[in-house]
């Protein structure tokens, strides 16, 4: 069971999916951070005249241009915050679904590893009641030549020693696939299971019954990792409901830029040939035909939606518990 966390390839691929999420959410964060970019450029051809309609007897040469541009966008109505709100849950979400692919491969791992003895000690009794068959073979055919018994009798007791035989090649190949179910959860060859033939005593006292207690506090059922992943999709969805909202709001930018074109390079960080600007942006969708109404109401059905479920688990955990 120590094995399956690192080795079981379903739980590696909800790991994987949670370090996604965790990727999401650093990346959703840089939102909050304005952004900054820098180009240079140089140009060969035709220099323009402002004063001049036609290229013709323009001069030819190079220019150089270099350019900064700082872009940040102020969150002024929640809006960035409401995704990182959003991705924060959906990272809870993938780290209690990790957590519930972790127990629930354990148990599966010991299911399976149990069920594996038990088939295995029921070998070892078909076995046992195999070599008594032959024994009772020899013993009804001597009964036979002595005239006690029929030839009947001696058919009988071969037909059940070969039915026990019969059993035994099922019980073989149900103890394989038991035994390659148990690699594939623990990620790796179980070479120090015992073999069928292997004699093994199996006794009560190996597995100890666990001692649960008469009454569990509700509150512990918000450890479950299948509960906390359904309340995380709660929040999560209550977060993308607030994000749409914002979709009606105008949106405010502070936008700054400092550029310089010269035909020399060496000039370009005069002070004549530089060009700069500073201001803010304020953006509103006017019309859209409606589309901004149904995301609203895709994440008002989607919010309900979590909330249904995350009920119906609670309620699934209690009946489980009792």
């Amino acid at each position: 069971i120590q094995d399956v966390p690192d080795h079981n390839q379903t739980v590696q691929g909800l790991y994987a999916h949670y370090r996604s999420a965790q990727a999401t959410l650093k990346q959703t964060e840089t939102l909050q951070l304005p952004t900054a970019n820098m180009t240079a450029n140089r140009n060969t051809g035709t220099i323009s005249s402002t004063t001049s309609l036609s290229t013709a007897g323009l001069p030819t040469g190079d220019t150089y241009t270099l350019g900064a541009n700082l872009s940040w966008e102020i969150d002024i109505w929640g809006k960035i915050d409401q995704q990182i709100r959003e991705q924060h849950a959906l990272l809870n979400v993938t780290q209690a679904d990790w957590k519930a692919g972790i127990l629930s491969a354990q148990i599966l791992t010991g299911q399976t590893y149990f069920q594996l003895k038990a088939t295995l000690h029921h070998i070892q009794l078909m076995q046992k009641i195999a070599q008594e068959q032959k024994r009772f073979i020899q013993l009804t055919e001597a009964r036979y030549h002595a005239g006690i018994a029929t030839r009947l009798d001696v058919a009988q007791a071969e037909t059940q020693y070969h039915t026990t035989q019969k059993e035994l090649l099922e019980l073989q190949a149900q103890y394989e696939q038991q035994r390659n179910a148990l690699s594939t959860l623990t990620g790796h060859e179980n070479t120090s299971l015992p073999e069928p033939r292997t004699q093994v005593n199996i006794s009560d006292t190996d597995y100890p019954r666990a001692n649960i207690p008469y009454l569990i506090p509700s509150r512990a059922l918000a450890q479950r990792p299948d509960i906390q992943s359904k309340l995380a999709k709660v929040i999560a969805g209550n977060a993308h409901l607030g994000y749409t909202q914002t979709a009606f709001l105008p949106t405010l930018t502070l936008s700054a830029s400092l550029n310089s074109r010269h035909k020399i390079w060496q000039d370009l960080l005069d002070t004549p040939s530089m060009i700069w600007s500073l201001g803010p942006a304020l953006a509103l969708t006017v019309f859209d035909g409606g589309k901004r109404s149904a995301l609203v109401e895709q994440a008002q059905a989607d919010y309900e939606q979590t909330v249904a479920e995350y009920r119906q688990t609670v309620l699934t955990a209690f009946e489980e518990v009792e």
